[in-house]
């Protein structure tokens, strides 16, 4: 296992990195538990990312219990190769070399990118790379044989050591990544790391220090640094890639969401990183942040000594600003304007969207280019006018250097002069990013480890190659591509085929999670093409920890789980699933059939994340004979669909027409008996509160008192609170002590628990689906007869609410975007369907197109209400408040998407561009409206389709 060899005549090692691992600081040196803990780490890291690695010790820094462990075959399964060494392992000047002091800072990315290291501990790993992370939180890996090394070597503190430590692990998130490039810099380095270490916040960022072919003498400063200061991370290249390339492999190997350039001759206020950094995090509408800077001639001036010296960008620009604001005006035309200049603080997401920066193109303005280039799709900046930066203007400076500077800039100019003092964002001229160079930002995307930027940039690049006329060879190319990082057969199709794949459609990391989800959906109907499809599988793995970390959004964490399901590993699925129920358990079942799309079933899910809710299952608790208050199925089919299945199973199920009735319940003597309750708004009766809750008393009397006699008590909670009701406070309080009194809490989904703030945490929850209508499909030619019935054309775009409309529903206020949006579209057709209650809608619905409006304003038969909901394109539903929407169930039963609101648990089953869409106020309903109206038949079709797979879905629950 272990073989030594002095530094001086070591032979190559046949591996895919060595990590040179000291282990002896004389201010940190590591005890036996530290050192096995560090070796441990190392391995899984070396295992998660499928590398041969080697770690070499230092002989005389090994304590005496890792040598011991060190000469046992036995504990080879749990530690690296371990190689013991002679003569140091200082880094060598002349090779290429990665230098950190803390695990959080040596990333997956780092490993993959370089093959030698050279880590410095000064303390037990404790922030850990994120994918290492999740994998040990899914159980896919495990520390128990560091468990067992230290119990059998007796190391001080033994496994609860090691438990107490395990507990302790946090997935590595710095804040700002600072990129720095270190060239000929002897000059300024001394005051440049000084500064940088008095940034306040400097901790929390990973700052590289890419030291590219330099003939400087750098490196001593660097290593000590680096040694110091557990944020840094020393890169040593033997050649100099150029300025702008050494920031672009910075920011493909940064992990932190923001960036920001530090240039080793320019000194920082020291709020500044943290300061523009906070501005980006409190307004996500903004993607680059600069302030203003002092300017000097003197190099190495302190910040603290620069106080009075002239200002740049100190006044004159609004604190957000568009990318027209990057141009002035001079007596020879446009010219540059680049307020963001030298010290900004940027999204890294930017590129993964835009690109990086192309200095082969741009030279020194490089930077200019990628603002324009962002600005004119949309990106937004902010300034702030306070001076929080000291730039040093010399003569020799890298832009005034460079002899064709000003024609670099005047290229920029004839490209995106046309964006000059406009906030609107029109065409560019000139020819766009060549094919073979997108190929080759994917190729360094993947050695770098750069994995989300890399599955962004392929599907944004692939479908602009592809639109209009590509040949035959460009798609075959396309295809190659889509293959070897995504492991898709049909990848082309896949990408023209669904509109949510546009690159106008994936602006933000959300619309790239979708990609990511249809990607692994895909996976099912794709034969898996073995090597391509394992390495794929690593590339999206890596892509949802990213998205995770930079956005934390849980369904990135759900994407994990749905990766080891494609993988068979279930047990990793399982884990994950729980760990992302347990940070945000209303996010996740929000969330979660955004990525799973009904494939596995809600109850199996439940029981599976712990939630706390038992599960309904009508072959094991049937009761022999059930009574339900109050009776609505009459009107309603919904309380004769929930009971189907027991009354198949023989239970004798009977509705109460009055509360009184509750009284005269007993239990039979040949089984358990139970009283279903459902909506509790009769009991809430009364002029005033006292009234209200003298009402309340009685009730729970009656309750009590049932349930003295043997009868079981069930309840259904379908609303947080009643829709029409007068007294809040003592309905509170009635479901409160409800929840308490019942012997089952049922909820139609678990989201609902993270809804009802008066919900007792001893309540005892079962989960019992909302049960689906009967499904229904018809042919196109039924549908064109149906719509002809109503008046409607084959070609009108037709969006039906239906139902009783009550105040409740709220439909009123939503009418005049239906108004604004008829107006503009002719073929725009809307059916109100069902009794309209409400005097407010019936007001607003005169201000309509008449002739682009229909209205059945009575009580429609079941069957044929059907008929009118499939006739239309989607389905409306609105609510002032929601918990569970019967309405849903029925549309999607009748194969009709729905455009829905974001309330209760409506978001659990509408997957927008799936089954539906979501909106969340009247200005987004009216621009997914105008967008909804302009899909194709056959993007409308699967949507369809997908709605009655989701009511096929629950089914397998309820």
């Amino acid at each position: 296992m272990t073989r030594e060899f002095s530094l001086d005549d070591s032979p190559a090692l046949s591996v895919d990195c060595s990590v040179w691992l000291d282990m002896g600081q004389s201010d940190a040196a590591l005890d036996a538990f530290g050192q096995l803990a560090w070796l441990s780490m190392l391995f899984l890291l070396f295992q998660s990312r499928g590398l041969r690695g080697v770690v070499c010790l230092e002989r005389e820094s090994v304590a005496d219990e890792v040598r011991e462990a060190l000469e046992m075959p036995s504990l080879a399964r749990c530690l690296p190769e371990i190689r013991c060494v002679s003569g140091g392992g200082l880094p060598d000047v002349g090779a290429e070399f990665v230098a950190v002091s803390d695990a959080g800072r040596l990333s997956g990315k780092l490993l993959g990118a370089f093959s030698r290291f050279h880590l410095f501990p000064r303390g037990l790993p404790v922030a850990i790379d994120p994918v290492l992370y999740f994998e040990l939180t899914s159980g896919e890996r495990s520390f128990d044989g560091l468990a067992a090394v230290c119990e059998r070597l007796s190391v001080s503190g033994g496994r609860e050591r090691v438990a107490s430590w395990i507990a302790g692990l946090r997935p590595a998130r710095p804040r700002v990544a600072l990129l720095s490039s270190i060239f000929n810099g002897d000059e300024f380095l001394d005051g440049f790391l000084a500064n940088s270490a008095a940034m306040a916040g400097y901790e929390d960022c990973e700052h590289f220090l890419v030291r590219a072919g330099s003939r400087g003498h750098e490196h001593g400063a660097l290593l000590a640094h680096a040694r110091r200061h557990p944020a840094s991370v020393y890169i040593n290249l033997p050649r100099d890639p150029g300025l702008y390339e050494t920031w672009n492999l910075c920011a493909r190997l940064a992990t932190a969401p923001l960036l920001s350039n530090a240039n080793i001759d320019d000194r920082r206020a020291p709020e500044q990183v943290s300061h523009l950094a906070a501005r980006l995090e409190q307004d996500l509408g903004v993607d680059v942040a600069s302030a203003a800077l002092r300017v000097t001639e003197t190099p190495n001036l302190e910040w603290a000594a620069s106080e009075g010296l002239p200002v740049w960008f100190g006044s004159g620009i609004d604190a957000a600003y568009s990318v027209g604001e990057l141009f002035k005006s001079t007596s020879g035309g446009l010219a540059s304007r680049n307020i963001p200049h030298c010290l900004p603080v940027w999204r890294r997401r930017l590129h993964a969207f835009h690109g990086y920066f192309r200095e082969r193109q741009y030279g020194p303005s490089a930077d200019w280019e990628f603002w324009l280039r962002a600005g004119a799709e949309g990106v937004c900046f902010t300034h702030d006018t306070t001076p929080l930066g000291l730039y040093l203007k010399r003569p020799d400076s890298y832009w005034r250097a460079n002899p064709e500077a000003s024609a670099f800039d005047q290229r920029i100019v004839a490209r995106y002069g046309a964006l000059a003092g406009r906030g609107d964002r029109p065409p560019l001229a000139g020819p766009g990013w060549p094919m073979a160079l997108w190929v080759r930002e994917l190729e360094a995307l993947a050695a770098t480890g750069a994995c989300l930027e890399l599955v962004t940039r392929l599907i944004h690049g692939g479908h602009r190659y592809l639109r209009g006329r590509a040949g035959d060879a460009a798609r075959e190319l396309v295809e190659g591509l889509g293959a070897r990082y995504l492991g898709m057969a049909g990848f082309v199709d896949w990408l023209l085929d669904d509109p949510r794949h546009s690159a106008a459609k994936i602006r933000d990391l959300g619309g790239v999670l979708v990609c990511l989800v249809d990607v692994l959906h895909a996976w099912r109907t794709t034969p898996d093409e073995g090597e391509e499809r394992e390495g794929a599988a690593l590339i999206l793995r890596d892509a949802l920890v990213d998205l995770y970390s930079q956005s934390g959004d849980v369904r990135a964490l759900i994407g994990l789980g749905l990766l080891k399901r494609r993988q068979g590993r279930s047990s990793a699925e399982n884990g994950l699933l729980r760990h992302a129920h347990a940070v945000d358990e209303g996010a996740f079942w929000s969330g979660f059939q955004d990525v799973y799309r009904f494939e596995r079933p809600l109850d199996e899910v439940t029981a599976r994340v712990e939630s706390g809710l038992r599960v309904w299952d009508t072959a094991e608790t049937a009761p022999a004979r059930l009574w339900f208050w109050p009776d609505f199925s009459e009107a309603n089919p919904y309380q004769r669909l929930l009971y189907r299945d027991m009354v198949a199973a023989g239970t004798v199920v009977e509705g109460l027409d009055s509360m009184e009735a509750i009284d005269a319940l007993s239990p039979d003597a040949d089984g358990a008996c139970v009283l279903h309750l459902h909506w509790i708004h009769p009991v809430l009766t009364g002029d005033d509160p006292a009234a209200v809750a003298a009402s309340t008393r009685r009730f729970l009397a009656r309750l009590e008192a049932a349930r003295a006699r043997g009868v079981a008590i069930w309840w259904t909670v379908h609303n947080a609170l009643s829709h029409a009701g007068r007294w809040p406070e003592q309905e509170r309080t009635l479901r409160r002590e409800l929840a308490r009194l019942a012997d089952r809490v049922y909820l139609h989904h678990p989201m609902a628990r993270s809804l009802l703030d008066w919900l007792p945490e001893e309540a005892p929850l079962w989960l019992w689906e909302h049960p689906s209508y009967p499904r229904r499909t018809i042919t196109d030619t039924e549908r064109l007869r149906l719509r002809a019935s109503l008046g409607l054309s084959p070609e009108d775009f037709v969006v039906t609410a239906f139902g009783s409309m009550k105040d409740y529903k709220g439909l009123e206020q939503y009418l005049p975007v239906f108004q604004r949006v008829m107006e503009q579209n002719p073929c725009f057709k809307l059916v109100i369907a069902g009794k309209l209650a409400s005097r407010a809608a019936r007001r607003r619905l005169k201000d309509l197109p008449a002739g682009q409006l229909v209205v059945d304003d009575r009580f429609i038969p079941e069957k044929e209400l059907a008929g009118i909901i499939q006739a239309a394109d989607y389905a409306f539903l609105c609510y002032r408040a929601i918990l569970t929407s019967g309405s849903l169930f029925q549309a999607f039963s009748l194969s009709v998407p729905v455009i829905a609101p974001t309330l209760g648990t409506i978001p659990a089953y509408v997957v927008p561009g799936w089954n539906g869409y979501l909106y969340s106020s009247g200005g987004a309903l009216e621009r997914l409206l105008a967008l909804r109206a302009r899909d194709d038949a056959d993007f409308r079709s699967v949507l369809a389709r997908n709605a009655l797979g989701t009511v096929h879905a629950a089914e397998r629950t309820g």
